[in-house]
């Protein structure tokens, strides 16, 4: 599980720093969506697999939901 909680920690650092340029206005939304994207598919996979192990249904994120 700590493989898992790495790549979160990762994923966590890289969408805040993507968040920070937007937010300064140095990117713009597209350009933000772009760098979000591997980081957004890597938690989405992620979140399939503990929703897996647990019986549950996977709830995905989207670009909207990690700029909040």
């Amino acid at each position: 599980m700590s493989v898992i909680k790495d790549k979160a920690v990762r994923n966590r650092d890289g969408i805040e720093r993507i968040k920070r340029m937007y937010n300064l206005g140095q990117i713009d939304r597209e350009t933000a969506k772009q760098l979000a994207k591997p980081f957004i598919e890597s938690i989405n996979a992620d979140m399939k697999k503990i929703a897996k192990k647990y019986g549950k249904k996977p709830q995905s994120v989207d670009f909207i939901n990690l700029m909040r």
